[in-house]
């Protein structure tokens, strides 16, 4: 059974998250634990013992942007609305100062005050406001940031302002259902990015082999393509870090997930022993030894820099592709991952809004959010640094979304990228919002060592895996005392 706010401890939820925050996000914008260190480790041999490929350089957008001061004053009045941003880089920052200014001219009354907070900064940030009792008008972080947040008596329901807008006659369906937490919108989206799993056709064409429909075949094309002597792999992916996203891939490809609907991990079934074995299996055959501490940096760099087959990222690959490797955009697919038994709901990193609780000038807050979430800043914030996909059904219909001068080089890829993004769930809430998901995603040792353990040191599948269950429930279970 769920347990309601009211029964929670705020305290305890706090406590057991921990100021370190649940998510660390990159300059690109991705979700990543606090726990994951600036760079990973170079990878020194290959899963097939032979040297492994050299550290291949770094996307261009990955170390873009320079922080403006904490705080930017855009507009001046008597009750300002100030706006918490995540964003480092300057085209989004801009975006804000820009909006912010018009938010003011519509609204002289109100002001406006931008300040970059980053989303690895985003978590101790609210927990000393919230204390302080100096909580802003508005916040933009992640969707389970947000809704810990809620929990936590941090920021207030939203559901006035989600009626006002159209509800899921102005949103699209899916990005908004996961802002419901108990019957209450505690924010809603801005824009989401799904996890595709992209692929080199050449590679692929090369090899005569076509795109798996099954775990067997996606298994086995890696392998083919898995050249260890002459750097050339099968799948690259951050374990370090993002692996929830495949491990819920593998789990909805079963017809489950991380998490029952009561917030109960279901990786210690035979559903999860069989994804947390595919993906060990993926890692080695497909993948130098080091990849187990890749970062979301390293994975794209393999991708971009050495004959890799898949790739399972967001959809910044693209703008990457055409900056790193003009010659292989005609070459660049993407799928939704196959299942085992079923085909699986996309997964998508969800990202939005909140209002802070007992700020100064909510009235503002609202005014802002029904203004910043209209077709014109919305877009451009969409065109502001490609690879991210609208939340707003008006958007997403229209076709100056792809009118971007990256993403129409990939009208397949888009295609299939904009249906992910309109039906996808965060990995690991299939079945909702709840925060001991967080608490247990959150667990020190967790996945990430999990994996280690398995594909590093041979621990065996179902011990690793039990040994990660009873990390999440002992988390879980001082959470919901």
């Amino acid at each position: 059974m769920v347990l309601s706010a009211k029964v929670m401890s705020r305290r305890r939820l706090l406590a057991g998250l921990g100021l370190g925050g649940i998510v660390l996000v990159t300059a690109c914008g991705t979700g990543a634990p606090a726990a994951t260190p600036a760079s990973a480790t170079a990878p020194a041999q290959s899963s097939a013992g032979s040297s492994a490929a050299t550290k291949p350089s770094a996307p261009p957008q990955a170390a873009a942007g320079t922080p403006a001061a904490a705080s930017q004053p855009v507009a001046s009045a008597g009750n300002p609305v100030t706006f918490w941003i995540p964003w480092g880089q300057p085209e989004r920052q801009n975006w804000t100062q820009k909006w912010g200014g018009a938010f003011h001219e519509k609204y002289p009354t109100q002001g406006f005050k931008m300040e970059f907070v980053g989303f690895g900064n985003m978590h101790q940030r609210w927990i000393a406001a919230h204390a302080a009792k100096q909580m802003p008008e508005v916040i933009d972080t992640t969707f389970d940031e947000l809704g810990t947040a809620y929990v936590a008596g941090a920021t207030e329901a939203i559901d006035d302002v989600v009626k006002d807008l159209g509800g899921t006659n102005f949103f699209i369906e899916s990005p908004l259902s996961s802002w419901q937490y108990q019957g209450k919108y505690f924010g809603f989206p801005q824009y989401v990015f799904p996890r595709m799993l992209y692929y080199r056709n050449d590679l692929l064409q090369a090899k005569g082999l076509k795109n798996p429909t099954s775990w067997d075949e996606w298994l086995s094309n890696v392998v083919a393509l898995t050249d260890a002597k002459n750097n050339k792999w099968g799948f690259t992916f951050a374990v370090n870090g993002l692996s929830p996203e495949p491990i819920s891939y593998l789990m909805r490809g079963q017809g489950s997930e991380i998490f029952d609907k009561d917030g109960n991990p279901q990786l210690g079934t035979d559903a999860g022993y069989a994804a947390i074995d595919m993906y060990a299996k993926l890692i080695k055959q497909g993948g130098p030894t080091g990849m187990t501490n890749y970062t979301e940096d390293d994975q794209d760099k393999l991708f971009l820099s050495r004959d890799t087959g898949y790739d399972l990222t967001w959809p910044s690959l693209l703008g990457f592709m055409v900056q790193q490797m003009p010659q292989h955009v005609k070459d660049l697919g993407a799928m939704i991952p196959p299942g085992k038994t079923s085909q699986p709901k996309p997964v998508a990193t969800n990202i939005g809004y909140a209002m802070g609780k007992d700020s100064k000038n909510l009235d503002g807050a609202k005014l802002f959010l029904k203004f910043i979430i209209q077709f014109q800043p919305e877009l451009e914030f969409l065109h502001s640094i490609a690879g991210v996909f609208p939340v707003t059904k008006e958007v997403a219909a229209s076709p100056q979304f792809l009118d971007d001068p990256i993403m129409k080089q990939f009208p397949e890829v888009n295609k299939i990228s904009l249906d992910a993004s309109s039906n996808g769930v965060e990995a690991g809430y299939l079945n909702g919002y709840n925060p001991s998901n967080s608490v247990a995603l959150g667990t020190n040792p967790g996945l990430t060592d999990m994996m280690q353990a398995i594909v590093l040191k041979n621990t065996p599948v179902k011990q690793a895996v039990d040994d990660e269950v009873k990390r999440m429930n002992v988390a879980i279970a001082q959470f919901r005392r």
